[in-house]
């Protein structure tokens, strides 16, 4: 007789009920109980025939890190193998991310026999809402949202079923027994309480021009046809930020963009997550409302009974579905501040939302997932470290997340947002405390924030750090990049182009286009961009025009700009930057591609339809060309020249062919000089971090550049590459200084 002690993602995902169908199908006595930090199981028989079956027959979302056998005697009265009831424990083999629908319980949705026909809240042990609704663990209904709604007789039958693929499956539901929907108007007037007709009326509202409201299963999205953008823009003050789609089908998703085999994959993952695709040249414009002025378009398939039921009752093939939010603030998720948010009708449930979880974004690159916001589907997940000390990093201020060590795992929040926004640092502060007891952790060794002074969340971080008696540390930002994407490549030192809009050096100024060597004890700065002055600091960021009439006053170029003469007079003082975002932002001013920033990124992402033109076979790659000179000590590469060059060419150039052909070799000198510098370091391998390296043209200008030159090209594929992996690489750096 033996117990085992199994370790993983084993909670919520069908692990139990298929350690009581093996154990019966080979005639086994005994009992398998979550423990809360892990599930423990005593078998009378042969665990080694036991263990190779469980291992070859996992439930498609459980994964197992380790296995512990211990001798054990069982009480001679236990008959049979049965699940006992949950123990609270020291939590650790966690929870697991929400999941889009599966094919199984899809085909009961609209099998007219079945008795969830037609029911949005469909799921089984192998889909459906998991993060969004748990409240504590372990992992059992009573701690979830669907405490709220008791199993009627025949969930319950199929619950108590060990051959059903719903045998202890803990959110299960039906017409009976479970939530429903309910509509209301633009005037919160109830329209309908009975589920399937809110959610048809609710359907043909949208078809008929109408913007609607919907709740889902971790927070609420805008829902309306493609051509009413601009209603929506104006509704939200959204004027050009890029709305998220939702596509019928593959096929549909595919009459619309471009889609490799790897954004295939990715986009029909059992995740669903939102999937930045190129736009068909054919329709682009019928897709500029949505992206405007972007050459791509970010794309989702339908993860939810409602989603698929919502495109039944719907002629339409595409629907912007975007989050629910007033502008930088956090996703709605009670029907109170839904009501808050303008719509013309309101499609909401009644089961409460207990965690709020973003849309995941990504951009798929030769094979490799380039996280914009890791979130629904992904999150959360931990990784293994080999620190077992307990470390709080809380990350960037931009795109915020947070990382916790414990045990040998790094547990890597879901997307949290921007913190400038006091509802948005109060919602971190929540789930970091959810966090912190459901891995109950009661002590800490550190806590990590960013090096920035003015970060907004430093006042919780010291709240915490007394709280918890523990030190508090600060990281620079591009060393924690590098640390991230060393990790996400399995890597000790590593250096790296670290290239982002900002992040506070430790000279005091804005670094972001940088070359650097690190490990997580050091890091050195070898390389960076010229550095230019930003003439009103954020102004210059939000008026990309200012940060190309500073280049031009550093190069002797006179430029026309209104108030030249109190631009010139504040240029002295100034804050100044490094920054490649802000070298990408001064090219868009100069082609006349962006001149004013409405969105985080506007003008860079806005360039990268002009660096697309330009990037076609047959450019002359050496059209603009630059240079590195040794200053303060390390190698810098000057961007005046190339501005110089590009001001006297662009006259000359004819039409969208030859302007891109400017624009792309600009990026393309100044690029290479950066990877030459981190090439003089003889390391083999080289990487790109932050958020520049989101940009496929500069993608494949840096993996060209190194592949003629025999090296490999680090780049991430789990951590994000922005600001959300920036908390991963800060837990790092703080564990090798303990």
């Amino acid at each position: 007789m033996v117990k085992l002690i199994i370790r993983g993602i084993v909670q919520g995902v069908g692990f139990r009920p298929t350690v009581v169908r093996i154990a019966k199908r080979l005639g086994l006595s005994g009992y398998v109980i979550n423990k809360g930090s892990h599930v423990e199981i005593a078998i009378n028989g042969d665990h080694s025939e036991f263990l190779e079956n469980l291992i070859n027959n996992l439930p498609p979302l459980a994964k197992i890190d380790s296995i512990e056998v211990i001798d054990f005697k069982l009480d001679s009265k236990h008959t049979g193998f049965n699940i006992l009831s949950s123990e609270k424990g020291e939590v650790d083999s966690f929870l697991h991310p929400d999941v889009g629908i599966c094919s199984e319980c899809l085909k009961e949705i609209f099998n007219s026999k079945n008795r969830r026909y037609m029911y949005p809240f469909t799921n089984c042990v192998n889909c459906g809402a998991r993060y969004s609704i748990i409240e504590d663990l372990p992992y059992d209904r009573e701690r979830t949202a669907m405490k709220e709604f008791p199993l009627c007789s025949e969930c319950l039958s199929e619950f108590k079923d060990v051959n059903n693929r719903r045998y202890h499956a803990q959110t299960i539901s039906c017409w009976k027994c479970g939530p429903k929907y309910f509509l209301y108007d633009g005037n919160r007037k109830l329209i309908s309480s009975d589920t399937l007709e809110s959610i048809e009326k609710f359907s043909k509202l949208i078809e008929s021009g109408g913007i609607g409201l919907v709740k889902g299963w971790g927070g609420m999205h805008l829902v309306s046809r493609i051509d009413c953008a601009q209603k929506l823009r104006k509704y939200y003050r959204r004027e050009q930020k890029p709305f998220a789609v939702m596509a019928r089908d593959l096929k549909s998703a595919k009459k619309y963009a471009e889609i490799s085999k790897d954004e295939e994959k990715v986009l029909t993952s059992p995740e669903r997550p939102i999937v930045i695709l190129r736009k068909k040249k054919e329709i682009s414009d019928e897709l500029d409302g949505v992206a405007p002025g972007l050459p791509n378009i970010g794309i989702m398939l339908p993860y939810s009974g409602l989603h698929y039921l919502i495109f039944e009752f719907c002629s339409q093939d595409l629907l912007i579905f975007t989050s629910a939010n007033p502008p930088g603030e956090a996703m709605a998720i009670d029907n109170e501040e839904a009501f808050v948010l303008k719509a013309d009708s309101y499609l909401l449930h009644n089961r409460k939302i207990v965690n709020r979880i973003d849309d995941s974004l990504l951009r798929v690159y030769n094979g490799r997932k380039f996280f914009i916001r890791r979130s629904r589907g992904f999150c959360p997940k931990y990784f293994q470290v080999n620190y077992y000390e307990n470390i709080l990093s809380l990350g960037a201020e931009l795109n915020s997340t947070f990382s916790i060590s414990k045990n040998g795992r790094l547990y890597l929040s879901h997307f949290i947002g921007n913190l400038w926004k006091y509802s948005v640092l109060e919602y971190m502060e929540e789930t970091i405390r959810k966090f912190l007891r459901w891995l109950n952790l009661k002590e800490l060794d550190k806590i990590v924030i960013d090096l920035h002074p003015g970060y907004s969340y430093r006042d919780l971080a010291r709240r915490l750090s007394e709280e918890y008696s523990c030190e508090l540390v600060e990281v620079q930002h591009h060393w924690a990049h590098c640390r991230s994407l060393a990790f996400d490549n399995g890597l000790d030192e590593l250096v790296a182009l670290a290239l982002d809009g900002t992040g506070y050096g430790l000279d005091g100024k804005a670094w972001g286009g940088e070359v650097i060597r690190s490990t997580n004890s050091d890091f050195s700065r070898i390389g960076s961009l010229e550095e230019i002055p930003l003439p009103g600091g954020e102004k210059a960021i939000e008026s990309p025009k200012r940060i190309l009439f500073s280049i031009c006053e550093k190069a002797g170029i006179e430029m026309e700009i209104e108030d030249a003469e109190i631009l010139r007079r504040i240029l002295k003082d100034s804050p100044i930057t490094t920054s490649f975002g802000r070298f990408l932002d001064a090219l868009s001013s100069l082609f006349d591609v962006c001149q004013r920033r409405t969105y985080d990124g506007e003008p860079a992402m806005k360039l990268e339809k002009l660096l697309l033109i330009g990037s076609s076979k047959g450019v002359d790659e050496n059209l603009i060309e630059t240079y590195s000179t040794s200053l303060n000590g390390r190698k810098t590469v000057l961007i005046t020249p190339v501005f110089q060059e590009l001001i006297e060419r662009l006259p000359r150039a004819k039409g969208e062919r030859e302007r891109g052909e400017l624009a792309y070799s600009a990026v393309r000198a100044v690029l290479r000089e950066l990877v030459y510098i981190a090439l003089e370091s003889g390391a083999d391998v080289i990487g790109i971090t932050g958020g520049v390296s989101y940009n496929q043209v500069i993608c494949d200008i840096f993996c060209e550049i190194l592949e003629k030159e025999g090296r490999d090209a680090a780049m991430h594929n789990e951590i994000p590459n922005g600001d959300g992996g920036i908390s991963v690489g800060q837990n790092l750096i703080a564990s090798d200084r303990l």
